[in-house]
């Protein structure tokens, strides 16, 4: 429930402001004429956002969003035939560009896959003015066809391939959204929403504003996870350094700090390469985040960690990181083999071809007592000296400082 309120909760924010604004008249009218000369404003506004992280989906969300409220603004006063098919392209295109934003893995925008992206877009709104001005009127009338039984979709006047092709990204969306903790997704799941709802009104100013507000929903999403990120590392799902520096900025009195180092993590990258190092450093951080006595581990950089027992001395912490020392060693390792599921079978499968690795660690630990206070920045250091010190012993052992 707590990752489902991180994943959902900015996009949801901003899609229930812009209905907020909708519902009040002394909000609607100033910022419907606001939106009016400037519709794609968040859109412009997000996309460099989403270059700087190297969110390839956020970008292909704000610019999706930002070419539908662009189009949906086209048609003026007597455009009726323009108006129907500027509707019919943006109520199919909009949703299908979205449901495949439920399937799209993250990349870099400028990677390969990320250029072949940004043109596949492109070449959409391209391809529906060629055939504007060409002139076919058929296949505009293509998106209008029934495909639902009669009576069903009444409620709304929108196509039918659009309210199937609705349904389909919010399934899709909603999954994902479930099973993974990163706002992006809730983001774009409510701008399904918010489209929908947008393209529900009818042309006008309403319309624009929902389109924004789902255009918003992504845009604070990927404002409030690029906030996350900087706290949490997005490999093993540890508090990072930043987390970690604040909180030993915060520490006073009596405390402990131990520095942890996984044993030949260069050889296991070398031997069965770097996606078998990831798999290390989550199996390490999953154990590091259980240590007991109110212990908070974090990522540090690399095959570092460091755990921190705020208002607990040395004596009183070292009986949990033996505990966690010695669940990291009792644990076997195996690598996962190239024809392995994602997801654990229900009965283990083993073969030669996925070797099992020993996997352990070295910590160093120091202390600050009401009889010797330390600061933090001096228990660290002495912490590190002491890691180093148990690496020379021979590895996967405790040295204090």
């Amino acid at each position: 429930m707590k990752h489902l309120s991180v994943t959902l909760l900015p996009g949801g924010a901003a899609l229930v402001a812009a209905v907020v604004v909708v519902s009040l008249p002394e909000l609607y009218q100033p910022v419907s004429e606001f939106l009016g000369d400037y519709p794609v404003l968040l859109a412009v506004l997000g996309s460099p956002l989403a270059l700087v992280y190297r969110r390839r989906r956020a970008l292909y969300a704000l610019l999706i969003l930002g070419v539908a409220v662009w189009a949906w603004s086209l048609p003026g006063e007597g455009e009726e035939e323009l108006a129907r098919a500027v509707a019919g392209a943006v109520a199919v295109l909009l949703p299908l560009n979205l449901l495949g934003l439920g399937v799209c893995r993250e990349r870099p925008p400028l990677s390969g896959t990320g250029l072949a992206g940004l043109g596949v877009l492109a070449v959409q709104p391209l391809a529906v003015a060629y055939l504007w001005h060409g002139y076919h009127p058929a296949v505009f009338d293509l998106p209008w066809a029934k495909l639902l039984p009669a009576g069903a979709g009444g409620w709304v006047d929108l196509p039918d391939a659009s309210l199937l092709a609705f349904a389909a990204a919010f399934v899709v969306l909603a999954i994902r959204a479930g099973l993974t903790t990163d706002p992006l997704d809730g983001g774009v799941l409510f701008a399904v929403v918010g489209s929908l709802w947008a393209l529900a009104s009818g042309p006008g100013a309403a319309a624009t504003l929902l389109l924004n507000g789902a255009t918003g929903s992504v845009l604070v999403s990927l404002v409030f996870a690029s906030a996350q990120w900087a706290f949490i590392d997005p490999l093993t799902g540890l508090p990072g350094r930043r987390a970690c520096e604040e909180e030993l900025a915060r520490l006073g009195g009596v405390f402990t700090v131990a520095m942890v180092d996984v044993d030949h993590f260069k050889s296991i990258n070398d031997r069965f390469g770097h996606a078998a190092g990831d798999q290390v450093l989550r199996r390490v951080a999953a154990r590091l985040a259980e240590v007991g006595g109110s212990g908070r581990a974090f990522r540090w950089g690399g095959e570092e960690f460091v755990v921190i027992f705020a208002n607990r001395g040395m004596e009183s912490s070292l009986p949990f990181l033996e505990a966690v020392h010695r669940a990291i060693a009792a644990t076997p390792f195996r690598i996962r083999g190239a024809d392995r599921p994602r997801r654990r079978p229900k009965q283990p499968v083993r073969s030669a071809a996925t070797p099992s690795v020993p996997v352990t660690v070295s910590m160093g630990v120091a202390a600050s007592g009401s009889d010797a206070p330390l600061a933090a920045a001096d228990a660290v250091r002495a912490a590190d000296a002491a890691m180093y010190r148990a690496k020379n012993l021979g590895r996967n052992r405790i040295c204090t400082a």
